[in-house]
C-alpha cells in the first residue's frame, strides 16, 4: 500500500475547494451578465380610440406600466367619457374652481401657452363645436350651429385660468384635449422609461410618435406618410439625422365628413367654429423635443394653412413640413429648420 503524505492531500484539497470556487463564482457572472442582457422588446395595446406601440431595448418587462399610464390619461382627458375629469371640469359653471391633477395641469397650461403663441389657431375651448359637427361623442350636445357660429368670444384663449391645483372657469366652454392629449402620453410614458434608465426606445401612439437612442441593429426609422396612400411613407426620416425627438402629424385625409357636396376635416378652425373644409393642406407634420408640444403644433399649422403656417414656423423655428395639393400635384415645402433633413425642398 502507497502512503502519501497529508501535507500533498491538503495541497489537492485546498487545490480543489480554488477550482470550485472559482468555477462557481464564474458560473455567477455568467448569471448576471445574462439577467443584465438588455434585450429588443415590442408592447402593444389599444387606449383612446386607437392602438399603441413601444419597442425598446431592456430587461424587464414594461408593459403594464405603460399600458396603466396611457390608461390614467385616457380616464382623466377623454371626452367619450362620461366620467373623466376633462367631462367634469367641461360641465362646471364659469366663476367656479375645480381641483385637478398634475397631468391635468401640465396640458392645461401647455394649452394655455400654444394658445397664445398661435394667436388662436390652436385653441382647446372648441368642444361644442367638434360635437355639433359630428366629430365628437355621439351623446353630446349639438349646439344651434347659428349660435355657434356668433360667438366670437369662444374663440379666446383666456376661457380658464389655473391657479395653484385648481382651473378657474371664466367662460361657458367645454374644452376638448383630443389634439395635445395623446403626446402627452407619450412624454409621460418616456419620462417613465428613461426614471427606470431604458436609453433606447420608440414610442408610437395614434400616429404620434417620439424616440430616443437606437434599436438593437441601427437607429430608428420614422415615416411621414403619403396622404394619398396611407399604406406607404412618402418620407423616412432616421434618428441619425434628428437625434432624440418627437413626430406629430395633422391630417385632414382620414377622420373626415361628407356635408352636401363638400369634405370637412376633423380639425376645428378656432377663428369660425367650422371644420376645416376643401383646401390645399393634406398634412402638416412638426418635430419637437416634446410629443406634447409637436402635437398642438401641429394642429395650430394645420389651421393656418401652407402660407401663414410656414412663415409662423420659420419666425418661431419650428420644424414643420407642410404636403398640399396644387392644380391636383401633390407638393411639399418644409420650414427653415426643416431644411437640414430635407436639403432638395
Amino acid at each position: 500500500m502507497i502512503s502519501v503524505p497529508s501535507r500533498f492531500l491538503s495541497k489537492f484539497k485546498l487545490n480543489s475547494v480554488r477550482s470550485l470556487f472559482i468555477l462557481v463564482v464564474a458560473f455567477f457572472l455568467i448569471f448576471l451578465l445574462a439577467k443584465n442582457q438588455k434585450e429588443e422588446e415590442t408592447y402593444s395595446g389599444k387606449v383612446m380610440g386607437t392602438t399603441w406601440q413601444v419597442t425598446l431595448l431592456t430587461n424587464k418587462n414594461h408593459k403594464n406600466q405603460i399600458q396603466n399610464i396611457f390608461n390614467g390619461i385616457d380616464k382623466a382627458m377623454s371626452t367619450y367619457k362620461d366620467y373623466s375629469l376633462l367631462n367634469e371640469i367641461n360641465s362646471l359653471s364659469i366663476n367656479t374652481f375645480k381641483l385637478i391633477n398634475e397631468d391635468m395641469i401640465k396640458v392645461l397650461e401647455e394649452s394655455l401657452r400654444i394658445c397664445e403663441l398661435t394667436n388662436g389657431a390652436f385653441n382647446i375651448s372648441v368642444g361644442r363645436a367638434v360635437n355639433t359637427w359630428g366629430f365628437g361623442p355621439r351623446n353630446k350636445e349639438i349646439f344651434d350651429k347659428n349660435k355657434l357660429l356668433s360667438n366670437t368670444h369662444r374663440h379666446s384663449c383666456n376661457t380658464y385660468e389655473i391657479i395653484d391645483n385648481s382651473i378657474y372657469k371664466l367662460q361657458d366652454v367645454h374644452l376638448d384635449l383630443s389634439a395635445i392629449a395623446k403626446g402627452y402620453a407619450i412624454d409621460k410614458a418616456s419620462a417613465y422609461l428613461e426614471e427606470n434608465n431604458v436609453e433606447n426606445y420608440f414610442i408610437e401612439l395614434g400616429g404620434e410618435v417620439s424616440f430616443k437612442g437606437k434599436k438593437e441593429q441601427g437607429f430608428w426609422s420614422i415615416g411621414i406618410l403619403n396622404p394619398k396612400n396611407i399604406y406607404e411613407p412618402l418620407f423616412i426620416l432616421s434618428s441619425k439625422n434628428i437625434g432624440d425627438n418627437s413626430l406629430a402629424t395633422s391630417g385632414n385625409y382620414l377622420n373626415k365628413k361628407i356635408i352636401g357636396e363638400n369634405t370637412y376635416s376633423h380639425t376645428i378652425n378656432p377663428y369660425t367654429n367650422l371644420p376645416i373644409g376643401d383646401r390645399s393642406t393634406l398634412s402638416v407634420s412638426v418635430l419637437n423635443k416634446s410629443a406634447m408640444t409637436a402635437d398642438a403644433l401641429a394642429t395650430a399649422l394645420n389651421v393656418m394653412g401652407v402660407e401663414k403656417g410656414i412663415q409662423f414656423a420659420n419666425l418661431n423655428s419650428i420644424e414643420a413640413l407642410y404636403i398640399y395639393e396644387e392644380e391636383d400635384d401633390m407638393k411639399v415645402l418644409s420650414s427653415s429648420k426643416m431644411l437640414e433633413y430635407f436639403p432638395d425642398r
